[in-house]
């Protein structure tokens, strides 16, 4: 019932029925809960409620406090310190809230302090949303940040804690890591978008070499450079938990870190360290990785038995770092996801757009590979066309903004006639028009195992429409088609229609 803005006296009516419903156990009401009258009679109504478990009551310009929920969503609802207060008595005695969000509030320092209080008493919230309560004027400040921390060292129910985006200050940076040293609980902590700089970075590691509970920490979208990067790697040498790192969107330049080659700097040692540690998953995009970085992680992955993730989208892979990472790949069973996503692909040579296809037709363990945004033209589609007629094991290829052509999809769709394990081709802003939709068609007379394919914002019209719906006809196992944004017409769309009607596609 989100955004339908329902009048005072149909609210009620619905508020009253939560009172007697005795099957609901999800209810949305975003954007239709203003004033406090509603609030009262909805928290009236949940006192008596036995079944709801699940209540959203995003945007919405109350200060409610709510008992007797497992997941309650109260954000942007201007909420200030009263309402934080109201809500932190409710969870010194609450039996079954295990998930609050709170983000887009104003509860202030004296709201974290009274958060901070109820958490030590709490013993059944494990997931916290604080994304957007930015430090400052009503926002949290120094004081409750630091009450935050603190009550975080002896709670042993919340896994996840989100503060993306809340502008947490050194200070409080600080007093978090130094809270990771004692807790043993969190599993999940958020800290996007913070202005975390190497100091930070620094005490974070600090923790890790300690802590024994933290699974997955997102740093990405910092200000962290080479010094907080060489810090975060010394504490994975020793850190035997910690399974997903986010990195991307920081200051670590590749420039420095080569110059130290594997000693002490950066990604160099990075890369000596991903051989001793457990990370499965690695996001490294948005640095200035470039050719010599991609060389030094190229080295690891030929030892590295942990990592199935690998993001390196926007790191300016260049030839040497692309042909190194494909010499690896040739051999590496493990890694099952790799994003080379906006990189420099469409200045490699022949040689080394070989060396990419090599790859597919002798990788065993690669499942998802992503190329968007690299310039591969019609040359190296036709390359990477003839390695999928052998591969057996790709199970994903997005190819998105790369100027194929129909050219380029001609050979794709040939490979698509012998390839029996593809079942996701994206294919986006590729100046396909009409014949290489044709070429898709008659390979999907064929294909049985392709689900979802996607071809938005190209230029097929009517005739490419039309071919496609006669491949339709045959094809029972594509149940995704996207054909947004092309230049079909009323003919294509009727055509594509009647299959739709016919084979529910």
């Amino acid at each position: 019932m989100s955004e339908n803005f329902i009048e005072t006296s149909n609210i009620l009516d619905v508020l009253d029925t939560l009172r007697i419903n005795k099957f609901l156990a999800a209810f949305s009401l975003m954007d239709n809960l203003t004033g406090g009258v509603r609030a009262q009679i909805l928290s009236s109504a949940l006192k008596i409620n036995k079944t709801l478990t699940a209540l959203d009551l995003c945007r919405n310009s109350i200060d409610l406090i709510n008992k007797g929920l497992s997941n309650l969503n109260l954000g942007r609802n201007k909420i200030r310190a009263t309402g934080a207060l109201v809500l932190s008595e409710a969870f010194k005695v609450n039996a079954g809230l295990s998930s609050l969000c709170l983000c887009d509030n104003k509860i202030g320092d004296e709201g974290a302090e009274m958060l901070s209080m109820a958490l030590h008493v709490n013993q059944t919230l494990v997931s916290l949303n604080l994304k957007d309560i930015s430090i400052g004027e009503e926002g949290i400040g120094f004081i409750g940040g630091l009450a935050l921390s603190q009550a975080l060292k002896s709670d042993s129910t919340l896994t996840s804690l989100g503060l993306n985006s809340s502008e947490i200050r050194s200070i409080c940076a600080k007093a978090l890591a130094k809270t990771l040293c004692f807790n043993t609980a969190l599993l999940i902590l958020d800290l996007r978008r913070n202005t975390i700089g190497n100091e930070e970075a620094t005490a974070l590691a600090e923790a890790l070499l300690i802590n024994s509970g933290l699974a997955t920490l997102n740093l990405c979208d910092n200000s962290i450079g080479n010094a907080g990067a060489q810090a975060l790697s010394l504490a994975l040498k020793s850190n035997r938990t910690l399974s997903r790192l986010n990195m991307w969107g920081n200051s670590v330049e590749e420039g420095e870190i080569y110059d130290a080659l594997a000693t002490t700097e950066g990604y160099a040692l990075l890369s000596r360290i991903l051989v001793e540690l457990s990370l499965s998953t690695l996001d490294l995009s948005e640095n200035s990785l470039e050719d010599n970085g991609t060389l030094l992680l190229s080295q690891t992955l030929k030892t590295n038995t942990a990592l199935t993730a690998l993001n390196l989208m926007y790191t300016w892979v260049q030839d040497d770092g692309a042909q190194a990472l494909s010499d690896v790949l040739k051999t590496n069973g493990t890694l099952t996801d790799l994003d080379l996503g906006n990189n420099s692909i469409d200045l490699i040579g022949a040689d080394c757009a070989q060396a990419l296809s090599e790859v597919l037709k002798t990788n065993v363990a690669l499942r998802v590979l992503r190329l968007n945004h690299n310039g591969v033209g019609h040359h190296r589609a036709q390359a990477l066309s003839a390695a999928l007629k052998f591969n057996n094991t790709l199970t994903s290829l997005e190819l998105s903004f790369n100027s194929i052509g129909d050219r380029g999809v001609l050979a794709l769709s040939e490979a698509l006639k012998t390839n029996s394990t593809l079942t996701t081709l994206d294919l986006r802003h590729n100046l396909i028009g009409n014949e290489g939709a044709r070429a898709i068609s008659e390979a999907l007379v064929i294909n049985s195992t392709l689900i979802s394919l996607d071809l938005c914002s190209n230029s097929v019209g009517n005739e490419g429409a039309q071919a496609l719906s006669v491949g339709l006809k045959t094809n029972r196992t594509l149940s995704s088609l996207n054909l947004l944004v092309n230049l079909i017409g009323q003919e294509g769309h009727q055509a594509l229609a009647e299959v739709h009607m016919a084979n529910l596609v």
